[in-house]
């Protein structure tokens, strides 16, 4: 059987110390390549490890001078969010090796929304390895109600619960869990992680019912999701869970009052912003007027005006409006802006009309109260 060329080359390669060396050096070539891959992946997977225990390390701290606060201020007993503000901004909390990690966080900046605290903090490593983070947490308030007890010399209160949208800056509340906790890299994310602008909360009255209307208001980066939450509340209750429905409706009786919070944030791959929070409340008065009176006068040309008017006695300083609609053929006109309006009518043709009244008392709002149809037929 004939030798392969192959075979003869690498016997030749072998007798030969100059081609031997060669062959000694290709391999070496080769391995010293796949040594420098495997170190490089090597590189890059410590790399990476390296990044996720930094963040791990950052948050933890943010944590540990979140927590500090909310015993420093706590023991301290209860206080307005103004006070909190002004005695937690510029705080610095050393981080000893014992701790999570080893450095010092500071908190940059805090401001109240109504709902919590925001903080921004600064994470600055002082261990072997210096890195520097930014991060952002949220303090959930409560109401305190009482002093329950004394612990070790410590103030222990008891709470009433979250704190409400529209919370007095001056309430007496105190610093409760914390909330969500961001941990970022200054200047190197795509944006730092601000929140976009509040959304849009409308509210108004459809009859006895409360309509709220959400929306959001812009303010995230190309190619970023809004993701918009509600929560609301009925005469000052329990909080519902939060919801991403954008409309909000139910009826509310008279004396009784409603409020709506919405937040939204923005969300990719690449971050997760912090809340922005709005908030509306409409109070239905204690007083409910009657049905106005509507009137439907046809001219000699066909030419209807239909009037709505206000009947009995309202209290003094109310703000009174009445509107009007008419029935063209099976649609309801849009409620007039005024107290009437003036539509044209065939002859033989009857026309069938609408009015309601809305009454302002103080900062209560009565809602639109509807009157029965009324007809009229041009002869």
């Amino acid at each position: 059987m004939a030798r392969s060329p192959i075979i003869d080359r690498l016997r030749a390669l072998r007798g030969d110390d100059r081609g031997g060396a060669f062959l000694v050096m290709i391999y070496a070539v080769l391995a010293v390549a796949i040594l420098g891959g495997i170190s490089s992946i090597a590189v890059v997977s410590g790399t990476v490890a390296l990044s996720q225990r930094i963040s791990q390390s950052a948050q933890a701290a943010v944590r540990y001078a979140v927590d500090s606060v909310i015993a420093e201020v706590n023991q301290g007993g209860v206080k307005s969010p103004t006070m909190i503000i002004d005695s937690i901004v510029g705080e610095e909390f050393i981080l000893t090796p014992d701790g999570p990690t080893s450095g010092v966080v500071t908190i940059e900046a805090a401001s109240f929304d109504g709902r919590q605290i925001n903080l921004d903090l600064s994470v600055v490593s002082l261990g072997r390895v210096a890195w520097e983070r930014g991060g952002t947490a949220t303090l959930q308030l409560a109401h305190a109600t009482s002093l329950a007890r004394i612990e070790d010399g410590r103030a222990v209160w008891d709470f009433a619960g979250s704190v409400g949208a529209n919370s007095s800056p001056g309430e007496v509340v105190a610093l409760w869990t914390p909330g969500e906790v961001l941990v970022y890299v200054p200047g190197s994310d795509p944006e730092a992680p601000t929140a976009p602008n509040p959304p849009v909360v409308v509210s108004d009255f459809d009859g006895s019912d409360v309509v709220f209307t959400i929306g959001s208001n812009g303010g995230c980066l190309p190619g970023e999701n809004y993701e918009l939450v509600q929560r609301f509340q009925v005469n000052g209750g329990t909080w519902s869970s939060w919801s991403p429905t954008t409309t909000v409706r139910g009826a509310l009786n008279s004396g009784g009052s409603a409020t709506l919070e919405a937040r939204t944030r923005c969300v990719s791959s690449d971050r997760t912003s912090n809340w922005a929070t709005a908030a509306d409340t409409i109070v239905r008065s204690t007083f409910i007027p009657g049905p106005p009176d509507v009137d439907i006068q046809i001219s000699e040309t066909g030419q209807a005006t239909i009037t709505a008017t206000a009947s009995g006695e309202f209290p003094a300083g109310a703000t009174v409006g009445t509107q009007v609609r008419v029935l063209v053929g099976s649609t309801w006109s849009d409620w007039s802006t005024g107290d009437s309006l003036t539509v044209s009518v065939a002859e033989g043709q009857t026309l069938t009309a609408q009015g309601r009244v809305r009454a302002l008392v103080g900062d209560g709002d009565s809602g639109w109260v509807e009157s029965d149809e009324v007809q009229a037929t041009r002869p």
